[in-house]
């Protein structure tokens, strides 16, 4: 089974700890995963400020563990959404600009 080395410091004594990964998981750990996974999916940070108790945007942000590369797909994912709405209303549009021009 793998081990995983850590570096602690326990009373002023520094020194490493191997622990199997399933030990290090700790309750932060699933909060921490649990915001950065809901904000990947696109859910309003504040409703994830309410269920984790972040008090402010600013810690709430520190505390995402979002890569650049995730950060660029939220954003391509959004410019798709706003493209495809632009377009559907656009072709609702453009029936009623027919009978004017006419």
């Amino acid at each position: 089974m793998a081990y995983f080395a850590k570096q602690m410091t326990k009373n002023r004594v520094k020194g490493i700890i191997e622990k199997r990964k399933w030990e290090m998981i700790m309750t932060h750990t699933s909060r921490r995963s649990f915001c950065t996974n809901m904000y990947l999916r696109g859910v309003p940070n504040p409703t994830i400020m309410a269920i984790s108790g972040h008090k402010t945007e600013k810690n709430f942000m520190k505390y995402i563990k979002a890569t650049g590369v995730e950060h660029a797909d939220i954003m391509r994912k959004y410019w798709d959404q706003t493209t495809d709405k632009i377009q559907k209303n656009d072709n609702l549009r453009a029936p009623l600009c027919a009978l004017y021009i006419n």
